[in-house]
Order: structure tokens, then C-alpha cells, then sequence
């Protein structure tokens, strides 16, 4: 059995305690993978996962980001992140918290895994601190024209100086996750989220989730996007670094499978040696949470294997 620990490290905007938890295993440790969860959730949302990956001989460490849930510290800071650069700050938040879990397991290969906004974040992670990985695993992702980035953050910014950053749009919402359940109108489970029903009632029903973003959270989230499309920085990321690319073939934010092809092109020419891609047939945007998560999880750690048995 995994054994859990919950501690508190501080957040590089120099006000904030993180929630962070650890799933440790019972015996020998093989490996640590970091995970940086999706936009309006949290890191519980992740326990069955790392719980079977620690039980695998893999230590999982998991924060919640700045304005998810126990990092909340006031209710109006739900879904805010920082006033300074916070798409910066949270990318070093997690390279704060991956050094002082390595400080206890120096030699022990390192991973980190993203989902959703935070893969987006893990992909900007790694063309600053990627050197200092053994493998990163970019889950539940998409390929945003800079475009549309360029023009959200725009409006967002402009509406930040009536509303704040703590401020609320509706437009914004909108134009972004807020219709992202049209795709899924006319089949049984109508959720963009999963088809796994039990995942979706529960994630309805968490406070910690599904609420309402700032619009400070959506200037974090398009500043990291329009980031991880700057062709310079990308090049940053190291080319021996392994990538395993996973999503949904029904998840819309990877284009039903086009946009995640589009992110291992983007990869395969910078020259990456060890790059790897799949899509689950018929799973959507959380395949972690998925009615076939046992096949989701089984690959992860095979693929995690792969690359500490070298």
C-alpha cells in the first residue's frame, strides 16, 4: 500500500503555501513522476492514478496550483493565479517543488506529466528545466493557434482594467471550455469531459471544481500558450529529452486526434530522438479518469519503465 504525505511548500508569488502531496511507495523507490493537473480542478482528482503508480514502485508528487484547490488561500482568489507573470511563476513553482522532493532522492530518475492546462504548462516547464528530466509525459493536450491565443489574451487584458484580475467574463468562458459539451450534444454521455458518467456526476458535484476562472486564469492559461507556440523557445527544450504524447481520440481540445499529430510535428522537427505518441480510441479530453484508465495508466508505466531500465 502507498503511503501519503501532505505538506506545504511556498509559491514563488512570496505569499502563497501550495498544497502538495506525495504517494509513496511501500518499498524500494524506482522513480518520481511530478504531476501538474488541468485548468479548475485539482490534484486529488489524481489519487487513484498516483496510488497505482506508487504502488508500482513510483513516488508521485502532485500540487495543487496557485488558485486550485487547498493552494486557495480567500475565496476570491479561486482561479487567480498571480499579479507578475504568473504563466512564468507557475512553471517555476513546479521546478520549486521537484527540487525539494529530489533533495530526499537525488539519484532516482525524474518524470512529470501534464494534463490539460497543465500539459500547456509542462510543455513550457521543459524548455527551461527539461535538462534536469529523465522523461516528460504531455496528456489530454492541444494544439491552440497563436492566432486566437493572441486575440484571447487581448480581450482579456481589456477586461482587466474594469474587472481586475479577479474579475469574471463570461465571454471569455465562452470562447474557451464553456462549449466544449456542443460536440458531445447528440451522443449518450454528453460531457466533453469523459464518457465515464460517475467521473463526470463527481466532478459536477466537487466545489473545488468546474468553477468560475478569472480572468487572471485565462491571461495565465493563453500567455502559456502562445509560449509553447514561440518556435525559439520550443527549440529550447532538450533533444534527448523522451516525450510520450497522449490524448483521446475523441478529445476536442486535441482536435479529435489532429491537434496531438500536430504537437509531435512540432517536436519531431526540433530533431527529439525519443518521441512517442498515442490516442485512446474513443476516450475523451480525461483519460486518466476514463472507463479504460487501467489501459491509460498500464501505458504510462510501461513507458516510464522503458526509459529507467537504460
Amino acid at each position: 500500500m502507498a503511503d501519503r504525505e501532505d505538506i506545504r511548500i511556498q509559491s514563488n508569488d512570496g505569499e502563497t503555501p501550495l498544497k502538495v502531496v506525495l504517494w509513496k511507495p511501500s518499498g524500494d523507490i524506482r522513480a518520481i513522476l511530478q504531476i501538474s493537473h488541468g485548468m479548475v480542478e485539482h490534484i486529488e482528482r489524481y489519487a487513484e492514478f498516483a496510488t497505482f503508480m506508487a504502488d508500482k514502485g513510483i513516488l508521485v508528487v502532485g500540487s495543487d496550483h496557485l488558485g486550485h484547490g487547498g493552494s486557495v488561500t480567500s475565496e476570491d482568489k479561486r482561479g487567480y493565479f498571480c499579479e507578475n507573470d504568473p504563466s512564468e511563476v507557475v512553471v517555476d513553482d513546479l521546478y520549486k517543488i521537484g527540487n525539494t522532493v529530489r533533495r530526499d532522492y537525488p539519484d532516482i530518475p525524474y518524470f512529470i506529466l501534464g494534463h490539460s492546462m497543465g500539459s500547456f504548462i509542462v510543455r513550457n516547464y521543459i524548455t527551461k528545466y527539461g535538462a534536469g528530466l529523465s522523461g516528460a509525459i504531455i496528456c489530454g493536450s492541444g494544439d491552440i493557434p497563436n492566432g486566437a491565443a493572441k486575440s484571447g489574451l487581448f480581450l482579456i487584458k481589456f477586461l482587466e482594467l474594469f474587472k481586475g484580475g479577479k474579475g469574471h467574463s463570461k465571454i471569455i468562458d465562452g470562447m474557451t471550455i464553456g462549449n466544449n459539451d456542443k460536440y458531445f450534444k447528440d451522443s449518450e454521455y454528453k460531457s466533453w469531459l469523459s464518457k465515464n458518467q460517475p467521473n463526470v456526476e463527481a466532478y459536477k458535484a466537487d466545489p473545488n471544481c468546474g468553477f468560475f476562472f478569472t480572468l487572471n486564469g485565462y491571461q495565465t492559461l493563453m500567455e502559456s500558450i502562445i509560449k509553447n507556440n514561440d518556435d525559439a523557445r520550443r527549440a529550447r527544450t532538450p533533444k534527448d529529452l523522451p516525450l510520450f504524447i497522449i490524448s483521446g481520440a475523441d478529445c476536442c481540445l486535441g482536435e479529435f486526434g489532429k491537434g496531438i499529430r500536430k504537437i509531435y510535428d512540432k517536436y519531431k522537427v526540433l530533431g527529439m530522438k525519443d518521441i512517442a505518441w498515442k490516442l485512446y480510441e474513443n476516450d475523451r479530453h480525461e483519460i486518466l479518469n476514463e472507463t479504460d484508465r487501467d489501459v491509460v495508466y498500464n501505458d504510462i508505466l510501461a513507458w516510464i519503465n522503458k526509459k529507467t531500465e537504460r
